[in-house]
């Protein structure tokens, strides 16, 4: 037979029944409480029997076993402990014997639930105070129902149907399930408290604009722990580095990543604009090279300042002044000393090349030293233009003549006008040593007047060579001065090299010319005789240095003449009238 639960037609069980034939029926019997399910583990349930016999026992019909127990005489049932599954207890209450009756009462033991999955599913924010617990297992049913209980601080609990639970001040919570009336272990939850927005972050531009960069780079320092950034309400991002950051004013935003409602105040951070390169450089060679130095001397004369200088792509200087700098073109930099990146644009500077210095002079003395001049004169015929000249070291000149140069070498430089270091070699010009004088003549009248010629010869005998002789006139290459008339003469010897060198003067005479003898005083004194056929002349006067000649014959010392002859002096050859002394003739 199938009996079924008065309060719950679902729950029956089957029972074999023999029929045995009995004189009499058995009395109703009742048993108490009526509930039709009790939770496995729940408290001691008293059943009563309510018709019958009293005195009887209880049993529990079935199952045979894991059904709990049951006192025997009291009727107190101990559902079991645990089950799986709803299980049906069937308790039967026997009257005393010898009577067969019995009757029974069916209950259900439900298992007690698992502790609820639950979760915050919604913790307080910045934003919002409170949080929310959802109910994930076991899901809603017939005869689930849900309750949430504050723990710390004690919050009356609230039971419903529905998983979700809104609303939740900060704490501690117990979640229990109640299915088909039986209570499961709580589940406890925490409701956190609400968060604290981030402190303003801490934050600098680590990295400004440069003249290589445009943009800037911002650094966030703090707060430690887990946060995010944001910089002018753009995206948020884990690092606290903002690279490529305009020039301007900027918002920095912190925001806690465990509730992106939390967001700090804002800082206020500035990238500067970037920076302006330099001008580029006024720079010019203020010394070129020269003949005596190589290089020449670069000066930068602006921007200054902040700056450093850079020449063909050496090293950065804080002077503006480039010594030693080789013949050519070259670039100069200006380069910020705040910020290497700002570099003017080039300025080209160009170094002459070494200047060559002039040619050896082309020289020669003109004039040498004369006897009048004790000095002489030096002349440069090359090289000319922009050039000066100099000898022996003394005063450079624009004149290539050099006048009153003493005897001997001398050295001749020439030098460029437009670089006094730029010198030619030397060229050596000699001046002649003034010369000397011819010596006074050696000189004597070697034709003297007489009274056949009134004047006389005067002749040089020393020195000779290259010299011509002048006698009160003209000067001759002869040392012969005939035709020269009685009296003192000098004599002057002149060099014909040098018209100026002429000798100390020699005083010659030329006698005046001889009186002649006074005629003879003559007188035969022996004439002719038969037997002489010549006569004898005695000349008596003069006498003295006179020589005689008679008839032109030839002249003597004796006056006796035998014939007429012409008289003769040492001084010359007179014509007196000689008397002819005439022989008579036989």
């Amino acid at each position: 037979m199938r009996i079924f639960s008065s309060s719950n037609s679902g729950c029956y069980i089957d029972r074999t029944v023999t029929l045995t034939n009995v004189t009499c029926g058995c009395p109703t019997i009742m048993v108490a409480p009526t509930t039709a399910a009790v939770c496995a583990g729940s408290a001691n349930i008293s059943f009563t029997q309510t018709g019958g016999v009293t005195g009887g026992t209880w049993t529990i019909d079935s199952p045979a076993s894991g059904g709990g127990s049951i006192v025997a005489a009291t009727g107190v049932y101990t559902p079991p402990a645990t089950v799986v599954s709803a299980t049906t207890v069937v308790i039967k209450y026997n009257e005393p014997s010898p009577s067969n009756c019995f009757g029974t009462h069916t209950i259900t033991i439900n298992p007690i639930p698992s502790a609820p999955t639950a979760t915050v599913t919604t913790q307080p924010t910045c934003s919002v105070a409170t949080g929310t617990i959802t109910v994930t297992a076991p899901a809603t049913g017939a005869g689930i129902t849900y309750t949430v209980t504050g723990t710390s601080p004690v919050v009356a609990g609230v039971t419903q149907a529905t998983t979700t639970f809104a609303g939740l001040a900060a704490g501690v919570y117990d979640v229990i399930t109640t299915v088909n009336g039986c209570t499961s272990l709580p589940t406890s939850l925490t409701v956190n408290a609400q968060p604290t927005p981030p402190v303003a972050g801490t934050a600098s531009t680590t990295i400004q604009p440069t003249c290589a960069l445009a943009a800037g780079t911002i650094v966030v320092n703090g707060p430690n722990r887990a946060v995010e950034y944001n910089i002018d309400g753009g995206v948020y991002q884990a690092s606290a580095t903002f690279a490529g950051v305009s020039a301007g004013s900027h918002t920095i935003l912190v925001r806690s990543t465990a509730d992106n409602t939390c967001v700090s105040s804002g800082t206020s951070v500035t990238v500067n604009a970037q920076p302006t390169p330099p001008v580029a450089a006024t720079a010019s060679t203020t010394i070129q090279p020269t003949c005596a130095l190589a290089t020449g001397t670069t000066v930068v004369t602006a921007p200054t300042g902040a700056v450093e200088y850079n020449i063909d792509g050496g090293t950065y200087q804080a002077s503006g002044t480039f010594a030693g700098v080789s013949a050519g073109s070259h670039t100069i930099l200006v380069r910020s000393t705040a910020d290497n990146t700002c570099v003017s644009s080039e300025t080209s500077v160009t170094v002459n090349a070494q200047p060559t210095p002039p040619a050896a002079a082309t020289a020669s003395t003109t004039i040498q030293p004369t006897c009048a001049l004790a000095t002489g004169t030096i002349v440069v015929t090359a090289p000319t233009g922009a050039v000066e000249y100099n000898i022996d070291g003394g005063s450079y000149q624009a004149s290539g003549t050099f006048a009153g140069v003493s005897a001997g070498s001398h050295t001749i430089l020439v030098r460029s006008t437009t670089d006094n270091t730029c010198v030619s070699s030397s060229t050596s010009v000699s001046v002649d040593a003034q010369p000397t004088p011819p010596a006074a003549a050696t000189a004597s009248t070697t034709i003297q007047p007489t009274c056949a010629t009134a004047t006389g010869t005067i002749v040089v005998t020393a020195p000779t060579g290259a010299v011509e002789y002048n006698i009160d006139g003209s000067y001759q290459a002869s040392a012969t001065f005939a035709g020269i008339a009685a009296g003192s003469h000098t004599i002057l010897v002149r060099s014909t090299a040098d018209n100026t060198c002429v000798s100390s003067g020699t005083s010659v005479t030329v006698n005046a010319q001889p009186t002649a003898p006074a005629a003879a005083t003559a007188s035969t004194t022996i004439q002719p005789t038969c037997a002489l056929a010549t006569g004898t002349v005695v000349v008596t006067a003069p006498t003295g240095a006179v020589e005689y000649n008679i008839d032109g014959g030839t002249y003597q010392a004796s006056d006796t003449l035998r014939v007429l002859r012409r008289v003769r002096t040492p001084f010359g050859t007179r014509l007196p009238t000689i008397l002819g002394f005439f022989i008579n003739k036989c």
